[in-house]
C-alpha cells in the first residue's frame, strides 16, 4: 500500500484541521486507534451531530473505500430526502448544495481509485530486473508525476468535503440565524417614547451613536432578509 492513498481516517484528519485549526499532528493522528480518533472528533468538532455522525462513520470506514463510497452516497440521498421536505428554501437550497457536494465527492473517490491503480502498476514495473536504467529512470518519473496529479485530485476532494460540511451546517442553522439577526435588530432600535424625557439634543446625539452601534447588524439582517427572497424565487422557478 503507497502512503499517498485515501482513507477515511486520513480525510477526517483533513477535515479537522480545515475545520477547526489543528488539534493534533498527522503523525499523532496515525498512532491513534480508531476509538482514540472517534474520542477527539468529539471533543474538537464544532458542528452538529448529523456532521460529527458523518466524520465518526468516515472513521469506521478506515481503509475500505467502497465503504468510504457507500458513506457518501448515504449522506447524498439523506440530505436530497431532507431538501425535498424542507419548508424554508434556504435550507432546501443549501441541503441540495450539500447533496452534490457528496455525491462529487463520490465521483472523486472513484476517480482517485483508479489513479492508485495505475500507480501501483507502474511501480510494479520496477520489479523487472530486466529493465535498463534509463526504463527504470522513466518510469519513475511517470510515477511521481501521477502521485502529483493525484495529490492535486486528493485536495478538491478535501475541498468538496469542506464545502458539504459548511452547507449542512448553514441549512442546520440558516432559520435560527434569522430569527436571532431580527431580535437583536429590534433590541438595538432606540425608543421614541423616551423623547420627551431626555430633550432632543440628548436623544439625537443617542439616535446618532445607535445607529453607528447597530448599522453592521442591521445590514446583516437585511442581507439575510434578500438571501430568503432571492431563495424563494429560486424555488418558484
Amino acid at each position: 500500500m503507497f502512503d499517498y492513498k485515501i482513507t477515511g481516517s486520513l480525510l477526517v484528519f483533513s477535515m479537522l484541521v480545515t475545520l477547526t485549526g489543528s488539534v493534533i499532528t498527522l503523525e499523532d493522528w496515525e498512532q491513534l486507534n480508531v476509538e482514540q480518533q472517534i474520542a477527539i472528533v468529539e471533543r474538537n468538532v464544532d458542528l452538529g451531530g448529523a456532521e460529527e455522525a458523518l466524520l465518526v462513520d468516515m472513521l469506521k470506514s478506515e481503509d475500505d473505500p467502497q465503504k468510504l463510497e457507500s458513506t457518501f452516497s448515504e449522506k447524498a440521498r439523506e440530505l436530497r430526502i431532507k431538501a425535498d421536505g424542507a419548508s424554508n428554501p434556504i435550507k432546501r437550497i443549501k441541503y441540495e448544495d450539500a447533496a452534490k457536494a457528496f455525491e462529487q465527492s463520490i465521483e472523486r473517490l472513484r476517480d482517485l481509485r483508479a489513479q492508485e491503480n495505475i500507480i501501483e502498476n507502474k511501480a510494479s514495473e520496477l520489479r523487472n530486473s530486466s529493465l535498463s536504467p534509463a526504463i527504470i529512470e522513466s518510469i519513475e518519473r511517470t510515477v511521481e508525476k501521477l502521485k502529483l496529479e493525484y495529490a492535486q485530485e486528493a485536495a478538491e476532494l478535501k475541498l468538496l468535503l469542506v464545502q458539504g460540511f459548511l452547507a449542512l451546517k448553514i441549512a442546520e442553522e440558516a432559520e435560527t440565524v434569522l430569527q436571532s439577526k431580527q431580535s437583536e435588530v429590534e433590541e438595538a432600535k432606540p425608543l421614541f417614547s423616551d423623547l420627551s424625557l431626555i430633550g432632543i439634543v440628548t436623544f439625537l446625539a443617542g439616535l446618532i451613536g445607535t445607529l453607528f452601534g447597530s448599522a453592521k447588524l442591521y445590514f446583516e439582517y437585511k442581507k439575510a432578509k434578500l438571501d430568503l427572497e432571492v431563495a424563494k424565487a429560486r424555488e418558484s422557478n
